[in-house]
């Protein structure tokens, strides 16, 4: 599937017109747009991603947060309808990479390894 989303930024917060694609990989590939010269970023779909629908999420209608074991992606739809089908295609995305490792097990969030003193390794 691909198409235009507004992404919400992961460190500004701010919200962009983003041309998106699920990769053949099944992870999530973002560009400035059509032309895709300007990649912006990718996101990892893992056996444990979810996906969330909000009807309105810091002023942005139709917004879908995206969590696998690393991070929560925002991104916002033209309609409901649009969303709709970008849910059910993560969603399969994601049922794909487990059927192509069917040991893969969700993965908890990573955490700093701590040695007994409580001082970093």
């Amino acid at each position: 599937m691909r198409g235009y989303l507004t992404k919400r930024g992961s460190f500004m917060h701010t919200w962009k017109s983003r041309y998106v694609e699920i990769s053949c990989y099944g992870d999530i590939e973002y560009f400035k747009n059509e032309t895709k010269l300007e990649k912006k970023g990718d996101y990892a779909l893992d056996a444990g991603t979810t996906v969330e629908t909000m009807d309105v999420f810091e002023d942005q209608p139709f917004v879908m947060k995206i969590t696998n074991s690393e991070r929560d992606l925002y991104m916002s739809a033209l309609d409901e309808a649009t969303r709709a089908k970008w849910v059910a295609a993560i969603k399969l995305a994601v049922v794909k990479k487990k059927s192509m490792n069917p040991h893969a097990q969700a993965q908890p969030a990573k955490e700093p390894l701590v040695k007994p003193s409580g001082s970093l390794f």
